[in-house]
């Protein structure tokens, strides 16, 4: 393992941290539509032959889930939880007079 080469999300430098399985791909797949274009549940089809889906490489990475570096992929992975939490905070004030806000 070359510890002077660029950080990659997906490189073996990051991924050795990562305690979850396919804990990367999932937080990739949970950006798409809010932060990067797509959906869910979209993935990549590397095998189609003769214009019919071959079993192929399948990837549930897209295009979209690449960042130019890892400042970009850190900046939206602490985007995330935070757009989560102005959003449950949101709707508990909007529930006014039976709540009046949260505790974070």
């Amino acid at each position: 393992m070359d510890h002077d080469s660029p950080l990659d999300p997906f490189g073996t430098q990051i991924l050795v941290h990562q305690k979850a399985i396919a804990g990367n791909i999932k937080i990739s797949r949970g950006m798409r539509s809010h932060l990067t274009p797509g959906d869910f549940y979209d993935i990549s089809d590397g095998g189609v032959v003769n214009g019919h889906r071959s079993d192929g490489t399948h990837s549930w990475l897209i295009s979209s889930d690449r960042r130019e570096d890892i400042e970009d992929w850190r900046w939206d992975c602490q985007l995330q939880p935070a757009q989560v939490i102005r959003f449950g905070v949101e709707y508990m004030r909007s529930l006014e007079p039976l709540n009046a806000g949260t505790l974070v």
